[in-house]
């Protein structure tokens, strides 16, 4: 049989928005944005579109720290 590992992995958490991103509403506040999002509104199906900006070294970050934590993400934002 196989032997079976669990491994007990300690939980980070950070807040989505303002630590590890920035929302943009206007492109013109996010210039060199890394990421471009359009979401449909349920109320009234308009099309808002958001600019995202990651802090530096994010990507490299979580794919360094996923290897011994749980990462949680969360975000206060309620637009």
């Amino acid at each position: 049989f196989p032997l079976l590992y669990i491994i007990d992995k300690k939980s980070l958490s950070f807040d989505f928005e303002g630590v590890l991103l920035k929302i943009y509403e206007n492109e013109s506040e996010a210039q060199g944005y890394d990421a471009k999002l359009s979401i449909k509104q349920k109320d009234n199906n308009e099309v808002k579109v958001l600019f995202i900006k990651f802090r530096p070294y994010l990507i490299e970050m979580l794919r360094a720290l996923k290897q011994h934590f749980e990462l949680i993400v969360y975000t206060n934002r309620n637009k």
